[in-house]
């Protein structure tokens, strides 16, 4: 199983004769790919050096790109560690996503270079980056305003108004006639939820984040 990984879906038919922005979408049940590039040195990058495919970005700079294959038994969770059905290959495309995944390391044949081989997910754990965190208030109603405080002239007049009003043992009367309230007690937990076993990764993983793929790295196919 992986550390938290940040990384794109690949889930478009590749096409080296047309630009990528044309490819076609690949079918729901169709295998698709999950990119992660590791910067040289990345000490998380060492487990996957056997499939991994080194190469320099645009600036010269020595990377190790990773792909996890994902077909048709792969199982999904969200965040939550609770299982739910694969995501449409639209809403996958074309967005960064945090994953953690728990995959198989297929050797192949070596007499058979069609044969299945690299990193098959078993299970995935993802998320959605959220590259603007107040994209999510952009429809957000307004705040109520804050009321207003009143000045010690105003505060004054109310005084003397209730004072003119109403006799200060009607008051005093009104006062021992209003019913106490009562603190309402605190039922049940409180504060941050029990503890729970999480069914698919560990929680609060703080695992470096790996670079994100870039689009203008010079990715080998």
């Amino acid at each position: 199983m992986t550390q938290t990984l940040t990384g794109w879906f690949d889930v478009k038919v590749y096409n080296e004769r047309i630009p990528k922005e044309n490819w076609k979408m690949k079918g729901e049940d169709d295998n698709i790919t999950f990119g992660v590039t590791f910067a040289a040195g990345d000490p998380a990058a060492v487990a996957f050096a056997t499939h991994g495919k080194p190469y320099a970005d645009n600036n010269g700079n020595p990377r190790l790109r990773v792909t996890f294959k994902i077909g048709q038994r792969c199982r999904w969770f969200d965040w939550q560690a609770l299982q739910v059905s694969k995501p449409s290959n639209i809403y996958l495309d074309g967005k960064p996503f945090e994953v953690v995944i728990q995959y198989n390391e297929v050797a192949g044949d070596p007499t058979n270079p069609k044969s299945p081989r690299g990193y098959w997910v078993d299970a995935i754990q993802f998320r959605e980056v959220q590259q603007n965190p107040f994209a999510a208030m952009a429809g957000a109603s307004p705040a109520p305003p804050m009321p207003q405080q009143p000045t010690p002239q105003q505060q004054k007049q109310r005084q003397q108004q209730m004072q003119q009003s109403l006799d200060p043992r009607e008051l005093q009367q009104m006062y021992q006639q209003q019913p106490q309230q009562q603190q309402p007690q605190p039922t049940g937990n409180i504060g941050f939820p029990p503890p729970h076993e999480d069914l698919f990764a560990p929680r609060g993983m703080s695992a470096p984040m790996p670079p994100m793929y870039n689009d203008n790295d010079n990715l080998p196919y």
